[in-house]
């Protein structure tokens, strides 16, 4: 279920943080797992997304890496456009 709030994420270290390498900075970089969904816009896009039946990284899977970002642009354009966003929005509001 998607709601406002804070997510949990999946941590990959034992303190309970998310350790990734960063080339452009050179170093290991640790974070804070999971996100904080504040807008009504933002849960409407995750709505769409898990609503979806086929997801667009599946479709694009396989790919060369250009063509696998021109392919996921394609098809997140295609699920999230303005027109559905502010459907989504207007349907969520009237429950």
């Amino acid at each position: 279920m998607v709601e406002k709030g804070q997510t949990f994420g999946t941590p990959n270290t034992p303190v309970g943080s998310k350790a990734f390498y960063k080339p452009s900075m050179g170093r290991l970089i640790l974070r804070k797992p999971g996100v904080l969904r504040r807008s009504d816009k933002v849960i409407a896009v995750n709505k769409l997304l898990v609503e979806a039946k086929v997801k667009p990284a599946t479709k694009c899977k396989g790919m060369p890496w250009k063509k696998f970002v021109s392919c996921l642009r394609g098809e997140m354009g295609a699920i999230i456009s303005k027109e559905t966003v502010a459907k989504k929005l207007e349907e969520m509001m009237k429950k």
